[in-house]
């Protein structure tokens, strides 16, 4: 979601990416929104995916930026069509934040 570069090669254009088969914006949607606690409750992943509450605080900003998104368009859209509108930037503007606090934490000992 951080990564427009990407958003338009694989995602609108389908071109291949190494050691991905197929990714379309559908998946992140799906992981976030349906298969885990990160859209409804992101500090219930604090200890599973997340560090502490400002990395849940993070990715709830980016959940919110999707769910406005999905609320102001609906379901139906293409992925190009979503990357197209002019929110998306929104999307992609939290993602990176809360990225880079992700990919910082790595890094840290433990």
């Amino acid at each position: 979601l951080a990564d427009v570069d990407y958003q338009q090669k694989v995602w609108v254009r389908g071109e291949p990416h190494p050691g991905v088969q197929h990714d379309e914006l559908d998946y992140a949607l799906h992981f976030l929104f349906d298969d885990t606690d990160l859209a409804a409750t992101p500090e219930k992943s604090i200890g599973v995916f997340l560090l502490n509450k400002e990395e849940a605080r993070l990715v709830h900003s980016v959940t919110q930026a999707l769910d406005s998104l999905l609320t102001q368009y609906g379901v139906e859209l293409s992925d190009a069509e979503y990357l197209a509108k002019p929110e998306w930037i929104k999307v992609v503007d939290s993602a990176r934040v809360a990225l880079d606090t992700l990919n910082n934490a790595e890094s840290r000992p433990s």
